[in-house]
């Protein structure tokens, strides 16, 4: 019985990981409400899939932490109504893609991991308008090419994590735009050259 939920309407942060949750919407589909939520964490659960309304009432909502699930696809209004989410992680899931238009409306995103997933493409505009992100991490997906236009809008970012992928070319076009990029991890791949003409001259490592 959730009706606890109902009445706490200056919850800041909702822990509920380690449980046995698969269906989630039993407790955010009812009618409470949750306006200064700013953390959820509902890691280490059973969820397989995602409502595409579950998280709409968060529009307050800073961190999302859903790893080590079961989640194979993820609606492309899911985190329409979050405009203040700034973490938002995935590790170890079963994705095998993401919408084109899922993180649209995050432009406060900082940090992205989606580790450890099946995904072997993004789409070119997967990450556009995310101007504010530092860290995008991707190791550990079938991933073997990237659009040279993935990364044009994430002027911001400083480290990115590609260790464990299975590419075996990179166009220099995709590091354009990364100015701030200071480690990128490509360890565990398939690359047989590294593009001499990319510009990424503030890398530490």
């Amino acid at each position: 019985n959730f009706d606890a939920f109902l009445h706490l309407v200056q919850l800041d942060s909702l822990n509920l990981a380690d449980n046995l949750l698969d269906r989630p919407g039993m407790i955010f589909n009812s009618s409470a409400n949750f306006p200064t939520l700013r953390v959820l964490s509902l890691r280490v659960n059973r969820l397989t899939e995602i409502d595409p309304e579950l998280f709409h009432k968060f529009v307050n909502l800073a961190t999302i932490n859903l790893e080590h699930n079961q989640i194979t696809a993820v609606p492309p209004t899911t985190f329409s109504t979050m405009t203040k989410l700034t973490t938002l992680n995935f590790y170890e899931n079963r994705l095998t893609e993401l919408p084109a238009n899922l993180l649209s409306s995050n432009t406060e995103l900082n940090i992205i991991d989606i580790r450890d997933n099946q995904i072997a493409q993004l789409h070119p505009d997967t990450f556009k308008g995310l101007a504010k992100v530092t860290r995008i991490f991707l190791n550990n997906n079938p991933i073997t090419y990237f659009d040279p236009t993935t990364f044009r809008d994430t002027v911001s970012l400083q480290r990115l994590l590609l260790g464990a992928c299975e590419l075996s070319n990179l166009d220099p076009a995709m590091f354009s735009t990364l100015r701030n990029l200071v480690i990128m991890d490509l360890y565990s791949n398939n690359l047989e050259t590294f593009p001499s003409d990319a510009k990424l001259t503030n890398l530490t490592s």
